[in-house]
């Protein structure tokens, strides 16, 4: 991620008029507070007509941190018909979707995405939080099954164990949903195990990038003043 920032800011002062990278300098706006000025840019950048999918994803993502949610909407929309097939703008629509209040778009987007793509782990648990689970209205059987299946990696597992576990407690099952949530916080527990000495060399090599970022970006936005 630290790589991805560093390139973009670098990246729009060789191009200032990117619209790409102005989006995503919107965004960074956004995160460091300057909603005043993160809104101003997303002003301009909206009267272009040369965004693709990800230039609207970081206008999305900047009117989310700016708590302009209905906006965001309308820039994650753009970007999801762009990119029909991107779980990523899939996702954030979705998301978009719930924080409008229409959950039951948001939950027929994710069982459209789940259809298409039945891998992306991210999407069952996504959905299972939308709702209250019922009786008559559950996904149970089907994250059941998938959490047998020789095609569910390690990411997969935790995410259905959470999602499982969601519903299982809806449906007033606290056993099983306990069984669930503790089989997917196991799973967890066992991808975090590291060698120490290697931690310690990524903290290092992750300080390092974190310094020239901020470095890189606050002499980025001198040169703009």
């Amino acid at each position: 991620e630290f790589r991805r920032v560093l390139f973009r800011s670098t990246a729009l002062r060789v191009a200032p008029d990117s619209t790409r990278y102005l989006a995503f300098h919107a965004f960074l706006l956004a995160i460091c507070q300057e909603y005043p000025d993160a809104l101003a840019l997303v002003d301009a950048l909206e009267t272009r007509t040369d965004k693709d999918a990800s230039a609207w994803s970081d206008i999305g993502n900047a009117c989310n941190a700016c708590g302009e949610l209905a906006r965001a909407h309308r820039a994650f929309v753009a970007a999801a018909a762009l990119a029909p097939d991107s779980t990523e703008h899939a996702l954030n629509l979705a998301v978009s979707l719930k924080h409008v209040g229409d959950f039951e778009a948001a939950e027929a987007l994710a069982d459209r995405v789940l259809r298409e793509r039945p891998r992306e782990w991210e999407m069952y648990e996504f959905r299972s939080g939308l709702r209250r689970q019922s009786a008559g209205r559950n996904h149970v059987a089907e994250l059941e099954a998938l959490l047998v299946s020789p095609e569910t990696d390690a990411d997969g597992e935790i995410r259905l164990c959470y999602a499982l576990g969601k519903e299982l407690e809806d449906l007033g099952y606290p056993q099983r949903a306990f069984s669930a949530y503790a089989r997917g916080a196991q799973r967890r527990r066992d991808r975090m195990r590291y060698d120490v000495e290697g931690d310690v060399r990524d903290r290092k090599s992750t300080r390092l990038n974190s310094s020239h970022l901020v470095i890189s970006y606050a002499v980025f936005c001198l040169k703009k003043k």
